[in-house]
């Protein structure tokens, strides 16, 4: 005998493929957007920052050379006050920034080194025009370190972008599912359900009307079908009789009359 399975089971399964479907995409599009709050607190919280800390302390060396050619070629005083100030400022925004990000300790390992300016003022216009080889070279590790973030912040920007899309996407498709198990699991419930009391209405109105024409088939393998099975066997006889003994009584079985 066929399996059966009953209407509450049927309307169990239908729901618990709506909750899946509804806690998949749910749970996708929380991934999604926890990655995007990595992303984007990392584009904030190191990329923009440490942008923003190259440009200063390159800032800070570009004033000191400056200030190096002031000094060697019109012995300006002041020159030395403003070199010794701008360098004590580049090492307050290098520890900084050391101190909040230690992974910037190996690019960074230069920078870190003490050294020495000495400032000739008999030394040529072009050796003064130069400027000191130690600032140039922190200046080149600077500009590096601004290029490699640039690029690893439109890295993140093109992986949000596209981690954006994704979760829109599932969003969406995950909406149309729903919709498409609710909308569509209803109509096919409601029609299953009014060809099964259409059939069983049938079956009732040629009883009533003075006996079962055809079977009643309800292609259903629930409580619906076990009653057209039931009402089939009972208009044909093999169900249960009238106890009644008198053969006029109107409670005997109307019995399956074919056409």
């Amino acid at each position: 005998m066929a399996r059966r399975y009953g209407i509450s089971t049927k309307l169990l399964v239908w729901t618990l493929l709506l909750v899946v479907v509804f806690c998949a995409t749910s749970g996708w599009l929380i991934v999604r957007v926890s990655r995007n709050a990595e992303l984007a607190e990392e584009l904030v919280s190191r990329n923009h920052e440490i942008g923003v800390a190259a440009r200063r302390m390159s800032e800070r060396l570009e004033s000191v050379q400056e200030n190096i050619r002031r000094y060697s070629l019109l012995g300006a005083d002041d020159a030395t006050r403003f070199i010794v100030e701008d360098i004590n400022t580049f090492g307050d925004i290098l520890n900084a920034v050391l101190e909040k990000h230690p992974e910037m300790a190996g690019p960074w390992a230069p920078l870190s080194e003490e050294f020495s300016i000495s400032i000739d003022p008999e030394a040529p216009a072009d050796a003064a025009l130069e400027g000191n080889p130690t600032i140039r070279e922190w200046q080149g590790i600077l500009r590096r370190t601004l290029e490699e973030n640039r690029l690893e912040m439109q890295a993140h920007l093109r992986e949000l972008e596209e981690s954006g899309r994704m979760a829109v996407l599932a969003g969406f498709w995950g909406l149309m599912a729903c919709l498409a198990l609710g909308i569509g699991g209803s109509l096919l419930w409601a029609w299953r359900l009014n060809r099964s009391l259409s059939e069983l209405r049938r079956g009732i109105r040629e009883v009533r009307t003075g006996g079962l024409q055809t079977p009643v088939r309800v292609a259903s393998r629930d409580e619906f079908g076990e009653l057209g099975e039931a009402s089939t066997e009972w208009a044909l006889g093999s169900g249960p009789r009238s106890t009644c003994a008198r053969s006029s009584c109107p409670c005997l079985v109307t019995r399956f009359a074919p056409r």
